[in-house]
């Protein structure tokens, strides 16, 4: 909307004004200053004619004024977007609900990041230990230089990194596995699936495990670490381990004794 200030600047003996403002609304305050709100919800320029008629009603007398008020196009900014709470480094897409008139579109992520597409994507990033909320911004702009803002706060949840190393991938069994625990970041819970149907929880940053393997032939268990924060983010590290059948020496003699 065009909202604007009239000053009246009119002088004599006047008795009374009429105003109209070519869109349907009028007045007839003899204030010496108003104001007007246009509207155009269309996809060109509209003019509309402003006139101010004062009258000295006891002697007949009048005199008009017009002025010719241009009202560009209105234009609404709104958008929408795939979610509003990501995990870390976490891609969304924003899709532009601005109305038809917008043709340029300045986005501001909040995080340093900007765009002029229409349908931009972004990725969140927190390498902090809690949430942060950054504040997305669409200004978009007609032709005719007319703005409009809307606003959206995405809330990222905090970087995890699931991360360890083993003192060796292959072994024969019974093997016993070292695993050093390096996993970072904003982590409240460790799932430990060892590959053999046992399982863990614990965080330490050193522990070992205990393979098996009874067969005639190696078999390869997956040790998988999945790492997660108070708000339900993940990150899996997984790693093959080789166990080697179990050796045992054994012989038979004959006589006992002689």
């Amino acid at each position: 909307p065009l909202v604007i200030h009239i000053d009246n600047n009119s002088a004599g003996y006047i008795e009374s004004y009429e105003w109209t403002f070519g869109d349907g609304d009028s007045a007839t305050t003899s204030a010496g200053s108003l104001t007007h709100t246009y509207r155009n919800t269309s996809q060109a320029p509209v003019p509309y004619e402003l006139k101010l008629v004062v009258k000295n009603d006891a002697r007949g007398c009048t005199d008009t004024i017009i002025r010719v008020v241009t009202v560009y196009p209105e234009v609404t900014a709104g958008f929408t977007q795939d979610t509003t709470s990501v995990c870390h480094a976490t891609e969304i897409g924003f899709y532009n609900q601005s109305t038809a008139t917008a043709t340029l579109f300045d986005w501001d992520f909040g995080d340093g990041g900007s765009s002029s597409s229409e349908d931009p994507v972004h990725v969140f990033e927190n390498s902090t230990l809690s949430n942060v909320d950054y504040m997305v911004r669409l200004v978009t702009t007609t032709d005719y230089m007319c703005r409009d803002t809307a606003y959206e706060t995405i809330r990222t949840h905090p970087y995890i990194h699931a991360e360890y190393a083993v003192n060796d991938f292959q072994g024969c069994a019974p093997f016993e596995l070292e695993v050093q625990n390096s996993s970072e970041g904003a982590i409240t819970g460790y799932d430990w699936d060892w590959g053999d149907g046992t399982f863990g929880s614990v965080g330490d940053s050193i522990q070992t495990h205990l393979y098996y393997n009874s067969g005639l032939s190696a078999i390869t268990q997956s040790l998988r670490l999945v790492v997660q924060n108070a708000d339900g983010c993940t990150d899996t590290m997984t790693r093959d381990i080789t166990v080697f059948p179990e050796v045992q020496s054994q012989f038979a003699h004959s006589p006992d004794s002689g």
